[in-house]
């Protein structure tokens, strides 16, 4: 905010020269999913949350690792990256070694997951860039929950026969 104050005092930068070349949708979109993914954090709802769909003990390892791979995605389509693993990892790594998931095959996972979040703008800043530019609605977007889907899929086959190969586990 200073420099940009900066670039109107010196007359480097004129109002309509801001208002033509920087898509403001875009900047309070991120300002609103980081506000949002704060507010989560701070009330304590994405940890109920987060317990609710992964009790304690409730679920095998595997179905645990799958379980947070799955949240790591899923939330991020609503909230940043940044905030879904400041809020999803403090409760996942404690509940996954639990029943038995390697705390390493979780930090791991968690934000490898997140990355497969093709639907929303605010999901990845790519997503957001594209979405951005004008040229799209929504509704273009929603071929993003297959490939979304494949991605994890992929991923999990992946995890299960190529991760030993190179020494990782899911197994803790």
């Amino acid at each position: 905010m200073l420099f940009s104050g900066l670039l109107f005092a010196l007359r480097v930068l004129s109002w309509d020269d801001a208002v033509r070349y920087v898509n403001w949708g875009v900047v309070l979109l991120y300002g609103g999913a980081i506000a949002i993914g704060g507010a989560l954090d701070e009330t304590g709802a994405t940890r109920w949350l987060v317990g609710a769909i992964l009790p304690d003990g409730g679920l095998g390892p595997w179905l645990t690792f799958v379980s947070v791979g799955v949240l790591a995605s899923g939330f991020t389509e609503m909230v940043s990256n940044s905030a879904v693993m400041a809020v999803l990892l403090p409760v996942a790594l404690p509940i996954s070694e639990q029943v038995g998931v390697s705390p390493r095959a979780v930090t791991l996972l968690a934000p490898i997951c997140a990355g497969f979040a093709y639907v929303l703008p605010t999901s990845t800043p790519a997503m957001t860039i594209v979405y951005g530019t004008g040229y799209l609605r929504i509704t273009d977007t929603l071929p993003g929950i297959l490939i979304t889907i494949v991605s994890l899929i992929t991923f999990f086959a992946l995890t299960a026969f190529l991760w030993p190969l190179v020494g990782l586990s899911v197994y803790g």
